[in-house]
């Protein structure tokens, strides 16, 4: 939006919207391209050039390729959401998806399986960086009422990336190599790092898209209950939601968080919660098989994913109890 245009809204009163332009629309993009970068591999794995480039042939080290990610995406998510509270989200978000740049680049330049694991583990710690810079600018930028709104729209990332971007993966790896998904992707992720820095701010008054009107929109719409979570015995409650919140619906999960927690500790509240939820995600299925295999039959596996659910509820409802 222009200076001028700018002006004249601001002078004639009537709001911009550039918390949804400047703000939710690159987040949505941002979680889409994020979900076709990382389940690249996915596809490569059934592709015959790739195991033969990198002599892939034993089935534990396909399945390394994929939990390697899930451990540094949730190693960057905690480690990311405390570098977000102190530096903010722009410089972060900048950051982060520079070295996720850079492991794409590293990903198709890659001679051997080692090179492979670098440029996995570099893409899940950079990409950590996402929920805490996401959850940060929702709470700076959006009011109490439009926050669920705003999460469900850029959450749809998640589910828009492997529809649009896995059969674009495979058609390109299919007709001009698996390399050249590796560039074509690392291209499109450094155009997201372009859209991030002309796009993107720390909050509505650092943005010249925004006018006073929805400046103030913004601000008088901000929850005035919240409670300030710092080093005080209330992260404790924070740490129950956490783990209680897991299996809700993300746009849910996300809201409950925004209602405990100030968006100056946001980013690190947002880490420890994805965190959290992907190191559950990933020790759940070893518990449950664990258990099938111990039981001999898929009733003991079952019992056991239905634990975590009673688990789940009982700490919803001590929730409750605390007023959240």
């Amino acid at each position: 939006m222009s200076q001028l245009g700018t002006t004249a809204q601001a002078a004639t009163g009537k709001m911009t919207r550039a918390r949804w332009i400047q703000i939710g629309l690159p987040l949505l993009i941002l979680f889409t391209v994020s979900m076709i970068d990382k389940s690249n591999i996915n596809i490569l794995l059934a592709n015959k050039p790739f195991l033969q480039d990198l002599g892939i042939k034993d089935g534990a080290i396909k399945g390394t390729l994929s939990s390697i990610f899930l451990i540094t995406y949730a190693i960057g998510q905690f480690g990311w959401g405390f570098v977000v509270d102190r530096i903010g989200a722009c410089k972060s978000g900048l950051i982060g998806i520079f070295f996720w740049v850079v492991a794409m680049v590293l990903g198709g330049m890659a001679e051997s399986v080692s090179a492979l694991f670098w440029s996995r583990s570099i893409l899940g710690l950079s990409e950590g960086v996402l929920y805490p810079i996401a959850l940060t600018l929702t709470a700076k930028w959006f009011p109490a009422n439009e926050q669920a709104k705003a999460q469900a729209l850029w959450f749809n990332g998640n589910s828009l990336g492997p529809v649009i971007g896995l059969p674009i993966i495979a058609i390109v790896a299919q007709n001009y190599g698996w390399r050249e998904s590796y560039h074509a992707l690392g291209a499109v992720s450094l155009l997201c790092l372009v859209m991030f820095w002309l796009m993107v701010r720390n909050s509505p008054g650092e943005h010249r898209a925004v006018n006073a009107a929805e400046k103030e929109y913004i601000e008088k719409g901000a929850s005035t209950v919240k409670k300030e979570i710092a080093d005080t015995g209330e992260v404790k409650a924070v740490s129950i939601l956490l783990i209680s919140v897991l299996l809700m619906p993300a746009a849910l999960t996300m809201t409950m968080l925004h209602k405990v927690a100030s968006p100056r500790v946001m980013g690190r509240i947002g880490g420890i919660f994805g965190s959290v939820s992907y190191a559950l995600a990933a020790v759940g299925p070893i518990v449950v098989g664990a258990v099938s295999q111990a039981s001999g039959s898929y009733t003991g596996g079952f019992l056991a994913l239905m634990s975590f659910i009673v688990i789940s509820l009982v700490l919803c409802l001590v929730l409750m109890r605390k007023g959240y």
